[in-house]
C-alpha cells in the first residue's frame, strides 16, 4: 500500500481538482491522509467530504502550526509501505503512482524520483535532471549525482517532495522528520538532503506526471521575508559543515551563485518593501556582511550594475552600492 500525504491550508481554490486527480489514479492501493493545517477557508469541508466519500482518504486537522509539523503527523499517520508527498495547489496525471510504484516490484528501493511538469496556465515545461535514469543507483551514484548537486547549484528534482515515493520503514528505521526551521530554507530541502546521504538505493524514472503549480509557487518564492539572509547565511554553513564528511572538492563558484542571486533578490524585494530610506539600515547590513562580500571573488559578474556594485565594495564605498541597488529596483 502507498500512502499520500496532503497537508492542506487554505487552498480552496485548487483543493478539489487536486483531490480528484489523486481519486483517477491508475494505481488503487493507496491511502490518503489529509492534514487540515488550521484553514480559515472552506478548505475543511472539501477534505471531509472526500473522506466522506472515499473510504481511502483520512481526514486530521490540527491548528495551524506550519507544513512541517503536518508532514511530521502524516508520517505518524502513514501506514504504507511506501509513502508519497502532493501539495494542495498542484494535481497529478492518473498514471504518476503507478509509474513511481512499478520499479519497487521488482527491487526495494528506498527511494524512487521522477520528472515533473512546471505547470502555468495554458502550458508546461518539463524539468531536468542530470542523474541516470531507469539505472538502479548504488551509494556511489547517489553521491556523485545527487548529494553533489547540493554544491553544484542544483538538480531541479532533488529538493521536492511530491516528485518521490520514499520507502517507510528506511524513513522510521532512519529516524527521519521535517525540521520545523522557517530561517533555514523549506523543510523539504533538508529533508532530502538527509535521505540521500543515508539511503543506499534509489531509483529515476523517465515520466514526467507531477503538474507544479508555477503560478501560485512563484508568487510564495517572491513574497517577502526579512529573515531570509539570515537564512542563506545559516544554509551555506550547513552545507559546508556537511561536507567535512562527505569530502566534495566543491566548485566555489557554482556553489556561491545561487546565494549570489538570492540575495540580490532579497535586497531588491527589501528596497521595494521597505522603501528607500527605511530599507538602508537593514541593506548596508548585508552589504557589510565579509560572507556575502567575499562571494564576489567567485562568481562571474557579467552586467554593468552588478560590477559597479563589485567596484564600490571593494572600496568601501557602501552608500554608491546602495544607491546602484536602489536603481535597480525601479526595473
Amino acid at each position: 500500500m502507498l500512502s499520500i500525504i496532503l497537508p492542506v491550508y487554505n487552498a480552496e481554490k485548487y483543493l478539489e481538482k487536486c483531490l480528484n486527480s489523486i481519486v483517477c489514479q491508475t494505481y488503487s492501493n493507496f491511502e490518503v491522509i489529509l492534514i487540515n493545517d488550521g484553514s480559515k477557508d472552506s478548505s475543511a469541508a472539501i477534505c471531509r467530504m472526500f473522506a466522506d466519500q472515499d473510504k481511502r482518504f483520512k481526514y486530521v486537522c490540527q491548528e495551524n502550526k506550519g507544513v512541517a509539523v503536518a508532514r511530521n503527523k502524516g508520517l505518524n499517520e502513514a501506514r504504507g509501505e511506501y509513502i508519497g508527498f502532493v501539495d494542495a495547489d498542484d494535481y497529478i496525471e492518473s498514471n504518476m503512482f503507478q509509474n513511481l510504484i512499478n520499479p519497487t516490484l521488482k527491487y526495494n528501493f528506498d527511494v524512487v524520483l521522477s520528472k515533473y511538469k512546471i505547470c502555468n496556465n495554458s502550458d508546461f515545461t518539463i524539468s531536468t535532471t542530470n542523474i541516470p535514469i531507469e539505472k538502479p543507483l548504488k551509494k556511489i551514484d547517489i553521491k556523485k549525482y545527487i548529494l553533489q548537486s547540493y554544491y553544484t547549484g542544483g538538480d531541479s528534482i532533488v529538493p521536492a517532495l511530491w516528485n518521490k515515493i520514499y520507502n517507510r520503514n528506511f524513513i522510521e528505521k532512519n529516524k527521519l522528520s521535517f525540521q520545523n526551521q522557517k530561517a533555514v530554507r523549506a523543510s523539504d530541502y533538508w529533508f532530502n538532503f538527509e535521505v540521500f546521504q543515508l539511503t543506499n538505493t534509489s531509483y529515476v524514472i523517465p515520466d514526467a506526471n507531477y503538474c507544479y503549480n508555477h503560478i501560485i509557487s512563484n508568487s510564495i518564492i517572491n513574497s517577502y521575508r526579512e529573515n531570509q539572509f539570515s537564512a542563506f547565511l545559516e544554509s551555506n554553513r550547513r552545507l559546508l559543515e556537511a561536507n567535512k564528511l562527505l569530502q566534495f572538492e566543491i566548485e566555489f563558484n557554482k556553489f556561491y551563485s545561487s546565494f549570489y542571486n538570492n540575495v540580490n533578490q532579497h535586497i531588491i524585494q527589501t528596497i521595494k518593501n521597505k522603501g528607500y530610506i527605511n530599507a538602508y539600515e537593514f541593506v548596508i547590513k548585508i552589504l557589510n556582511n565579509k560572507e556575502f562580500y567575499s562571494c564576489f571573488g567567485f562568481v562571474k559578474i557579467n552586467k554593468l550594475h552588478t560590477k559597479l556594485i563589485n567596484i564600490f565594495l571593494k572600496r568601501k564605498m557602501v552608500l554608491f552600492s546602495y544607491l546602484i541597488y536602489c536603481i535597480w529596483s525601479l526595473k
